[in-house]
């Protein structure tokens, strides 16, 4: 109930209205005939009444895009066992199997096929679409709807930060991270490389490449820095982190001080790294610190026992397996990994902390060892 003569005197005086008035709740519009000579009784009678203007209905969203279908065994980007499974004919040798999970660029055993063609004019794809592939024109599988491929691959235009020319279907996961856990670049998102290995990447990292220093607009959710890999010095993006919380704890991997111009990022502890017991270098199973007073300043990480001559037993691409005596007969026993230093760059021990020097043992690549 509203009572007139308690908002607006002056229309209460009026022979047109009423005094008191009921006001029925949303019932249609409920103000008065010359509502305007007082506002206030329209606001009461506004609040009164509810709000009667018809419900603001949102659009429904859109819906999500067709699933795109994963191609049959032996068609391009279905799964593969050789490359003759590939092949556009039989016995045609255009086909090739990415498959290796060992290679530089880990692929996932499963399998990928590409076909290759000698040029990119026309149609050669047929439905497909040409790309280069690092500079090779190669058929790859053209992206579904709104830009979607199946499981496990990703709609991309570079490979490696390497530009494809077109938009085409390749190992990978759009939405993931750099730093994430990895078998293969299936599981990591665009121009990323899977380091796995049990060493010093357990469970897998991946790292975007081929980013400028300075600039993270390209990465992942990490941090553009110069970044060795078994290749040599590149850069990549890194996995950022405040503390070792941030990080795959669980894998072992701890937020890492890289110095100047790289800061905080997860890492694994690495051979080479310093130490004072064998549990700062990781899995004290595994691992071997070497003591100071055996000459290693501050400590150094490393693995016993590895194959000099066969280079097998410490991480890929970031170790080396050293023989302190060479001149006696082959043996393991007194081998260990070496932190893996590059000689192409000025100076060579810069890539080697404080106390460690790089010392040639292959005509490429040196190793950090003591300084004398």
């Amino acid at each position: 109930m509203i009572i007139i003569s308690d908002i607006c005197p002056y229309m209460a005086a009026q022979s047109d209205y009423h005094v008191v008035m009921n006001v029925r709740m949303n019932r249609g519009p409920c103000l008065p005939f010359g509502w305007l000579a007082c506002p206030g009784l329209a606001l009461a009678l506004m609040s009164a009444c509810g709000d009667n203007r018809a419900p603001i209905v949102e659009p429904p969203p859109p819906p999500p895009p067709p699933e795109c279908p994963a191609r049959e065994f032996g068609q391009l980007g279905g799964q593969c066992e050789q490359h003759a499974d590939c092949d556009s004919a039989p016995d045609s040798g255009d086909g090739y199997c990415l498959d290796d999970p060992n290679g530089p660029v880990p692929f996932d055993a499963a399998g990928f096929c590409v076909r290759f063609v000698a040029t990119c004019e026309g149609t050669p794809c047929g439905d497909d679409v040409c790309a280069l592939l690092e500079a090779t024109p190669t058929c790859l599988p053209a992206c579904c709807e709104a830009e979607t491929c199946p499981t496990s691959q990703a709609c991309v235009d570079s490979y490696y930060a390497s530009p494809l020319g077109v938009m085409a279907c390749f190992p990978g996961t759009a939405d993931a991270s750099d730093g994430d856990a990895c078998t293969s670049i299936a599981q990591c998102t665009q121009d990323s490389n899977c380091l796995n290995d049990g060493i010093e990447y357990p469970d897998g990292q991946c790292f975007r490449v081929g980013c400028t220093v300075g600039n993270d607009t390209t990465c992942a959710g990490g941090r553009c820095v110069e970044f060795a890999f078994p290749s040599g010095l590149d850069t990549a993006c890194v996995d950022t982190c405040a503390s070792d919380a941030d990080c795959r704890e669980a894998d072992g991997y701890e937020c890492f001080d890289g110095g100047v111009g790289v800061g905080l990022y997860c890492r694994h502890p690495q051979v080479g790294d310093a130490c004072t017991s064998d549990v700062d270098c990781g899995d004290a199973g595994l691992f071997d610190c070497l003591q100071p007073t055996d000459g290693f300043v501050g400590g150094y990480c490393t693995v016993p026992q590895c194959d000099a001559i066969a280079g097998t037993g410490c991480s890929l691409g970031h170790s080396l397996c050293h023989d302190p005596d060479p001149n006696n007969p082959p043996s393991t026993d007194e081998n260990f990994c070496v932190d893996r230093c590059l000689l192409d760059v000025n100076p060579p021990q810069s890539t080697c902390r404080g106390g460690y020097e790089c010392v040639e043992i292959l005509p490429t690549f040196g190793a950090c060892l003591p300084a004398v």
